[in-house]
């Protein structure tokens, strides 16, 4: 489990489905980021070639990276592709999705 900045417990179940909507943009959410400011993202993937496959990145998530969490502060790598698959506007580099901390 895993509490939010709201104080509310996630579970397993919902990190997947909060990964999800933040690739898809299937919801909008408000965050406060470090420096108490909102601010709000949609679709993280939303404009990328790597759009048709986010089923498959949430696959990879669910099998390698979510039982690897220690820190909510340190970067994460979702291993998805082949070192071919690359785009850094996104954030992705040898097929490697990384999300900030």
């Amino acid at each position: 489990m895993r509490l939010s900045s709201s104080g509310h417990l996630h579970g397993s179940v919902f990190v997947t489905v909060h990964l999800r909507a933040f690739l898809q943009g299937t919801f909008h959410y408000l965050l406060f980021d470090r420096y108490g400011l909102m601010s709000s993202w949609v679709g993280f993937l939303e404009d990328s070639p790597f759009h048709e496959d986010i089923d498959h990145i949430v696959q990879c998530f669910d099998k390698t990276t979510k039982p690897r969490f220690k820190s909510a502060s340190e970067p994460q790598y979702i291993k998805f592709g082949s070192t071919r698959d690359n785009d850094p506007q996104f954030n992705i580099r040898f097929g490697q999705l990384k999300l900030d901390g």
